[in-house]
């Protein structure tokens, strides 16, 4: 044996020492965080261990980048976690047993967990990086495809999306939302107060988690650094319009820089025509646009959750990762806006299958279920990556991945059925060569055509009933009473109800013409020449993503109304979009010979129709966010926990009057108050009120629910000074009244104060 054989090369030898050096500072300095160690560990100053524990890290860094050049990854990531993992180790112990660990500890340990865990996924995907990565040849780059696209193409893109910011920018700050108060005043401030004095575990500022929402208006902290001193401002004396409108506009402009992406992915997944139309009924979409004029995670959901279902499409289409990573990403983003997003976990891992089902590819079952099941570890360490990343207190407590994840309130019911479907379907494949799954699997794609068919009379079914029980006097189920109170009606009403009542805000939610291309999309998308096409594949697939989200919501006993199912939109004018595409394909296919040059008018015609009827139903909507179809009769609507519409129109009319900063009024909403130059009243203190003066009552639709039930539970109480607001819901003559978007259902009215 030589010498060279018996003694270590250099390399080894360095990085061997580097790390005991620094596995050692390490233990000394979390020893002093285990109960019971002795004394002698805390006789040594922590300045001292802090100073070692930097100058070895420091030492074990220098080692390995001199042995391993920085532009080769693959070399010095793995020495990097071979050489840190003895101290994560030590660490992630002390972490266990003591909770006074500091957070740099935590958030190193936590940090080396997720490049552990992403690099291992890493290996695995390169193990199998054909089955996961196959682009076809002709895949063009991201500039190859926008100069694909030709000028008239993006100047629609960018025509429609200007219409989509004129029309959210309309009067953005003059308007009090419900629930907005939580956010200006709490959640965004807290946020960033967190990350300005780096307190991770802060960053936590809600259940929902809603951290994109409070990125998303923090430019807005520039121009109000202190929102808090807002929150007692109101009247004409303070330009509270300016506030909100200050605090609102980014998310319009993320909105809107976001919105073209819609086009790409669509794009990616079907025709360039399709996609166009879609875009076009996205964009021109009333209540997507008035969602997105409040701040609230439901603004920003719209957008991620269907964006990541059409990208993750796309990438099955076109085995792309780029896609993949796209889509992860976007859910991600998804995750951090709302925990509700983790229902596209269920539904891509059932999509697996259904699409195995009715594609047209002829391919082994194994293979695709091996390398789709790949795909979606990728895509959920991309998600879980990004929200790790942007959220902080993830880093100091990694246990609200699990929280906003597996264990979230949104996956409630949910849970137990996920876990063992995951369960058995691994399992199988892992244990039984996925024969089990193969077998029935198979049963269905022999009937593909059966499936799709199914899939898309339940939907007609749900819609055509809907609409017959509406056309009945909301018989035999009452939609709107359903809906306006979402949280607790269903312990009173069936499961039966409480699904159909889902379907309620969607159906009338949406245009007269989506609302009609939606009805025929089955029938054009199962036509012989469409079918196993991807825009067959999206039809059904975005059908059973809406059927199944009125399910999930069944489950978690929660009716959804508008703003719950806000995610839907998109994916309905989707569908819309394709739909119009395949006909305008079949009309042009149908062209005689002669007047082939006219392919091109057809587009272009419906595409101006299409933008100009939804541009003319923007402008008759001054409230989109309550939009209800002409198709809805007028005595309904669907707005029944509006967000506040009308309270700035209220509040101008009762400051027009004389001596209105001298009165006093009651309001059912506390966005009245915030533009009203009197004095303002909107809770239910009974004690407060009982010498109270008060001139005028205010009261709304949107509000009769909850007024109802507070005061009655006083009546019910006996107290003698309950102040019956209810009955001026029903009282006639009122000295000032408004209908939102027109609709006497839905209504903001004024009384004289009678007590």
């Amino acid at each position: 044996m030589t010498l060279s054989q018996r003694v270590p090369d250099r390399k080894t030898t360095a990085l061997a020492v580097a790390s005991l050096f620094f596995a050692a500072t390490s233990f000394l300095f979390v020893l002093r965080y285990f109960p019971g160690v002795p004394a002698l560990s805390f006789a040594v100053p922590k300045t001292a261990y802090l100073i070692s524990l930097s100058v070895s890290g420091l030492l074990l860094f220098g080692t390995v980048f001199f042995f391993h050049p920085f532009r080769k990854v693959g070399e010095w990531l793995p020495a990097l976690l071979r050489s840190f993992g003895l101290p994560a180790i030590f660490a992630a112990v002390a972490w266990i047993s003591n909770d006074a660990v500091p957070d740099i500890i935590r958030i190193a340990v936590s940090s080396y967990g997720l490049v552990a865990i992403l690099w291992s996924v890493r290996i695995l995907a390169n193990r199998y990086r054909e089955d996961l990565h196959a682009p076809r040849t002709d895949e063009p780059s991201v500039a190859g495809w926008i100069r694909k696209q030709g000028w008239k193409r993006l100047l629609a893109v960018a025509v429609l999306s200007a219409v989509f910011c004129v029309t959210a920018l309309r009067d953005l700050g003059r308007f009090a939302a419900v629930d907005e108060a939580l956010w200006l005043y709490g959640r965004i401030p807290k946020y960033w107060n967190a990350l300005g004095s780096f307190e991770p575990s802060k960053t936590s500022i809600s259940d929902k988690p809603g951290i994109s929402v409070a990125l998303a208006t923090g430019p807005s902290l520039l121009a109000v650094p202190d929102p808090v001193e807002w929150k007692d401002y109101q009247g004409e004396s303070h330009d509270i319009a300016w506030f909100f409108f200050v605090f609102r506009l980014p998310i319009v402009v993320l909105a809107t820089i976001l919105l073209p992406l819609f086009y790409y992915v669509l794009e990616r997944l079907v025709r360039k025509t399709e996609a166009m139309f879609a875009f076009a009924f996205i964009a021109l979409s009333p209540v997507t646009i008035g969602m997105t004029k409040i701040i609230n995670p439901d603004s920003l959901l719209w957008i991620f959750v269907p964006m990541s279902l059409f990208s993750y499409l796309a990438y099955v289409k076109r085995r792309h990762v780029r896609y993949l990573f796209l889509s992860g990403i976007l859910l991600g983003l998804a995750l951090l806006t709302k925990y509700v997003a983790n229902f596209l976990f269920v539904f891509v891992l059932g999509a697996i299958f259904v699409e195995y089902v009715i594609r047209k590819e002829e391919e082994p079952f194994l293979p695709y279920l091996r390398r789709s099941l790949l795909a979606y570890l990728v895509w959920t360490a991309t998600a879980l990556t990004t929200f790790f990343i942007l959220f902080p207190a993830t880093w100091v407590k990694p246990n609200k991945i699990l929280n906003a994840t597996i264990f979230s309130q949104a996956f409630g019911n949910i849970t137990p059925l996920f876990i063992g479907l995951f369960a058995v379907i691994l399992a199988d494949t892992l244990l039984n060569r996925s024969r089990i799954t193969e077998t029935v699997t198979s049963f269905f794609r022999n009937r593909s055509s059966a499936v799709t068919a199914f899939i898309g009379f339940l939907f007609v079914a749900l819609v055509a009933f809907v609409c017959m029980d509406v056309l009945l006097g909301m018989r035999p189920f009452d939609f709107m009473e359903i809906l306006a109170s979402p949280k607790t009606s269903f312990h009173a009403d069936s499961i039966t109800s409480s699904y159909v009542s889902n379907a309620y805000p969607l159906v009338f939610g949406i245009t007269p013409t989506v609302f009609l291309l939606l009805l025929a999309a089955p029938f054009v998308s199962s036509r012989k020449r469409h079918r196993g096409s991807s825009a067959q594949k999206t039809v059904v697939l975005g059908f059973l993503f809406i059927l199944l989200y009125y399910l999930g919501t069944t489950l978690n006993e929660v009716a959804a109304i508008t703003r719950y199912q806000i995610v839907l939109y998109p994916v309905a004018a989707s569908i819309a979009g394709i739909t119009l595409g395949l006909i305008i394909k079949d009309l042009k296919d149908a062209l005689p010979e002669r007047l082939m040059r006219f392919r091109a008018a057809v587009f272009a015609g419906f595409l101006v129709i299409v933008t100009v009827s939804g541009i003319y139903s923007l402008v008759r909507t001054p409230f989109p966010l309550s939009y209800a179809s002409s198709f809805l009769p007028q005595p309904y609507s669907l707005d029944v926990k509006d967000m506040g519409p009308g309270s700035y129109l209220a509040a101008q009319y009762l400051n027009s009057l004389p001596d209105s900063y001298k009165t006093t009024i009651w309001s059912d909403k506390d966005g009245v108050c915030k533009f009203y130059a009197g004095f303002c009243k909107s809770g239910f203190s009974w004690d407060a009120y009982e010498h109270a003066d008060f001139s005028y009552v205010v009261v709304s639709s949107g509000r009769e629910s909850r007024t109802v039930k507070r005061v009655n539970t006083a009546l019910s109480g006996l107290r003698q000074n309950t102040i019956r607001f209810d009955e001026y819901y029903g009282k006639a003559d009122p000295i000032w009244e408004l209908y939102i978007n027109g609709r006497q259902s839905h209504y903001v009215r004024i009384y004289r104060f009678e007590r």
